[in-house]
């Protein structure tokens, strides 16, 4: 069953941990900027910045 659209914008603390989380669902990864990230399943898109925090 497809996903419905949407776009949401996450911080991420581990980015191994993230993509192999996200792939792990069935999310591609669409991209790996420096402190950027961006998945895609059906018509979703799911970008992911780093947490400057950590």
């Amino acid at each position: 069953m497809p996903l419905l659209k949407d776009t949401p914008i996450l911080a991420y603390l581990d980015r191994d941990a993230t993509v192999a989380f996200y792939q792990n669902l069935g999310f591609e990864s669409n991209s790996k900027w420096d402190g950027y990230l961006m998945f895609s399943r059906d018509e979703n898109i799911i970008h992911f910045g780093q947490d400057i925090k950590s």
